[in-house]
């Protein structure tokens, strides 16, 4: 079954997104070659699928999207059948091979998630977590538009980024494919093939060692974070920094998706000459913030100083480029601020996250945190730079790794010749606006959320690397260059053996037996799935004697909402904002009050409380010995881990 579904799932993938992408990029007049058009034209319908979807899924109209997509279809058959043209003519052997490898290894990370097995189902490392999030809000989004918070039943979701999961949403909505396989297993192989491919295109030139070496960058490259280990014994030092090196970035696929369009829009970009380019890039850059907000403030950031020094530099194309601007802006101001204004903030901290990276355990050697209040008693402010220059650089070796020699190609930037390659325009810009918005602001939500801008830095970095090495390369005899690959292959081999331990030696598991999978089975046959759950959370209530379990892994993830696909009214997530804690509170207090009735078996107050909520549907990690025999039950599941109660009133 798992089989037809992925075969299902690539035919309709390829029909859907192929022939409206290659036929966009045909009406628009973009001077490409067959195979550039070919790597072009899934990005490209990508964008197209998700904006006409939106379109429609606002208007309560969702299968409408889909019956044009049918018609584009039907008309490429039957009159232009060159949309359906696929060219890989001349496509580098070894960098295809990477880019295969490369996906093996991001799906490594996330196939056996949820597979279900005789004995019941595991969900591996971070899956537990983030996984749940997005197998949440697919299947809220499947049901309607504007999104739902899944674990606040009846508030609509804002402050975030759900673009990838609205794409998701639709293959579970059109063709009826679940979201795990799609979270864990199609999306991962589409977006590691789809992140791949863009790269490749993006680096339009011959120079396939370049090729080669950046693809192998952002699948592979690691930072030193392993060297800790032979000084502290402590190799995840990343892991506590939160900056998930290449092969990681596949567990927040949102970054997969919006790094992906975001090269296909500036290879575009690179090649405007009319007015249909300059909307169509426009929208693929619209989308970015609402896909992954970090990819598009870079993408803004970068798009209006590329076009500022083309325009300085060539005096031409002004028009596309301000209306290339014109139409980012419009199309993210549709997209991202309906969901998102006035929700998260930028607060000026500057060098806030290099004091956080430094205070760590693994540095308590040097001495630091004590310094600096020293320097900073005396008003010292020499020494103070000093110090934070020390951790910016310390910060930045250690997560580039290999990576970090593109500072020898620094002094290009003088040369009047890197102003004019766009390649290396565009990626320098991306590392600068990168670096300089986590080093100067946080957000309002936490510290741990700017340095998001630096797991997208990486990538860029790995790219831009590519060329420093192919320079190194250039200049070696064929034995040190031998000894130079090798060393890249080794300094990747600690890091990616630390991912693949956390996911296959020492995993971090939520495990869910059979029992259980048949409790999420009966709630979803007995609860609509326009309704909402009653979940009593673990960890969040005050009775700790009751709550309390080290069996289970409960630590953030929404998963009553995202196994079962029905809202609860209030659950454990990540997504918290500060906007919502009155309702977090209140709802917090009805569950402790509502857990507390159930000890006590107190029916007449679990009826009124229940009633004051909205539902009778309960589930919740511990067993309620009241539900024995009780005749105000209606339904009674039980597993090993989790238990579904059905209430009815006792009137």
């Amino acid at each position: 079954m798992l089989l037809l579904n992925f075969i299902l799932f690539l035919i309709v993938t390829f029909l859907l997104l192929y022939p409206i992408g290659n036929l966009l990029l045909t009406l628009t007049k973009f001077d490409l070659s067959s195979k550039q058009k070919t790597l072009a034209s899934i990005p490209i319908g990508v964008v197209s699928f998700i904006l006409i979807n939106y379109v429609f899924a606002y208007l309560q109209l969702p299968f409408i999207a889909l019956l044009i997509f049918g018609l584009i279809i039907c008309y490429g058959f039957f009159y232009k059948r060159e949309i359906f043209k696929v060219d890989f003519h001349d496509f580098d052997k070894l960098s295809l091979i990477i880019i295969i490898l490369g996906t093996i290894a991001f799906t490594s990370l996330t196939f056996y998630s949820s597979l279900i097995t005789k004995t019941g189902t595991n969900f591996i490392g971070v899956n537990h977590v983030d996984g749940f999030v997005h197998l949440a809000l697919m299947k809220s989004e499947a049901k309607g538009i504007p999104a739902q918070l899944p674990s606040l039943n009846g508030n609509i979701l804002r402050g975030y980024h759900y673009f990838y999961d609205f794409f998701g949403s639709r293959f579970i909505l059109f063709f009826n494919l679940t979201a795990e396989d799609l979270q864990f297993r199609f999306l991962p192989i589409f977006m590691g093939l789809f992140y791949g491919l863009s790269i490749y295109l993006f680096l339009d030139e011959k120079n396939v060692i370049v090729k080669r070496l950046a693809l192998f960058f952002v699948y592979f490259g690691q930072g030193f974070t392993f060297l800790w280990f032979f000084f502290s014994k402590t190799p995840n030092l990343f892991y506590t920094a939160d900056i998930p090196q290449s092969i990681q970035l596949i567990q927040d696929p949102s970054v997969v998706l919006s790094l992906s369009i975001f090269f296909i829009a500036f290879f575009l970009l690179t090649k405007i000459k009319n007015i249909k380019q300059a909307i169509l890039i426009g929208c693929a850059l619209g989308i970015l913030a609402e896909i992954k907000v970090y990819a598009g403030i870079i993408g803004i950031l970068v798009v209006c100083s590329y076009c500022f020094i083309k325009f300085i530099l060539e005096k031409k194309n002004l028009f596309y480029y301000i209306f290339t601007l014109f139409i980012t802006a419009l199309i993210t101001a549709i997209t991202f601020l309906p969901n998102n204004l006035g929700t998260v903030k930028l607060i000026f901290a500057p060098f806030l996250i290099y004091n956080q990276f430094i205070s760590q355990t693994p540095f308590e050697f040097i001495k630091w945190q004590l310094l600096l209040q020293v320097y900073t008693q005396y008003h010292n402010i020499p020494r103070i730079i000093q110090l934070y220059l020390e951790a910016f650089l310390l910060f930045w070796v250690e997560a580039l790794g290999l990576r970090v020699l593109v500072l020898l190609g620094i002094f290009k930037i003088f040369t009047k010749n890197f102003w004019r390659d766009d390649i290396k325009l565009i990626l320098s810009f991306s590392i600068f606006f990168s670096i300089l918005i986590p080093s100067l602001f946080i957000q309002n939500v936490s510290v741990f959320d700017i340095l998001q801008f630096t797991w997208v830095s990486l990538v860029f970095f790995g790219i831009l690397a590519a060329f420093v090495f192919n320079y190194l390369l250039s200049k070696l005899n064929r034995i040190f260059k031998i000894i130079l690959i090798i060393l890249i292959i080794i300094c990747s081999i600690p890091g990616l053996l630390n991912v693949e331990d956390g996911i296959f030696i020492n995993p971090s598991n939520m495990y869910f037996t059979s029992s259980d999978l048949k409790v999420i089975q009966t709630i979803k046959d007995n609860t609509s799935p326009y309704g909402f759950l009653v979940d009593i959370p673990h960890g969040d209530i005050e009775n700790k004697t009751f709550f309390d379990r080290t069996d289970l892994i409960l630590e953030r993830g929404p998963l009553v909402s995202g196994l079962t696909g029905r809202n609860t009214y209030y659950e454990k997530a990540i997504l918290k904002y500060g906007f919502l804690q009155p309702i977090y509170s209140k709802r917090k207090g009805d569950l402790t009050e509502l857990a507390n009735d159930l000890l006590n078996c107190n029916n007449n107050a679990i009826e009124n409380k229940l009633k004051q909520i909205g539902s009778f549907d309960v589930t919740s990690y511990e067993y309620f010995n009241c539900a024995n025999n009780n005749p105000y039950i209606l339904k009674l599941a039980k597993g090993n881990n989790l238990f579904y109660y059905k209430f009815k009133t006792i009137e």
